[in-house]
């Protein structure tokens, strides 16, 4: 109950009970980087088209409100997160076409801080969107 840990060092807002010390008290806080929910879902279509495949395919990622550090503050706490990609495309035989986007929402969604010094935040890769050609070796 008395287990506590030195807060940020940038001036963060915690709200986790201080003791004595100025550390904040985390007895009964969750793990850090851990949300209490976390949801995955990919869904594939193949379809046989001339001599070859026409494929789709689509992934989603829902992470709920999640904790930074062992304390608690108001700007380590991350909203609940949802993010997903797509790719369709066609293959034949070794070679393979298709055209695709990560991140299709654009979503910014903070994944990591530093909290020693200036409160720095690390965000996901914004949209991407590309052309894949493929050949596979040994077909």
């Amino acid at each position: 109950s008395d287990l506590a840990v030195g807060p940020c060092g940038g001036g963060c807002t915690v709200t986790d009970p201080l003791n004595g010390d100025n550390n904040a008290l985390i007895d009964g806080n969750s793990f850090p980087l851990a949300p209490e929910w976390i949801a995955n879902i990919v869904i594939d279509y193949n379809r046989p088209f001339l001599d070859g495949e026409v494929f789709a395919s689509t992934d989603w990622n829902y992470r709920s409100e999640t904790n930074f550090f062992l304390y608690e503050s108001e700007e380590f706490v991350v909203d609940p997160q949802f993010e997903g990609g797509v790719r369709v495309g066609y293959r034949q035989g070794p070679w393979e076409a298709s055209v695709f986007s990560r991140n299709v929402t654009n979503e910014v969604n903070p994944i990591y801080a530093i909290d020693f010094s200036n409160l720095t935040g690390i965000f996901n890769t914004p949209r991407i969107t590309g052309v894949e050609l493929n050949w596979t070796f040994g077909e």
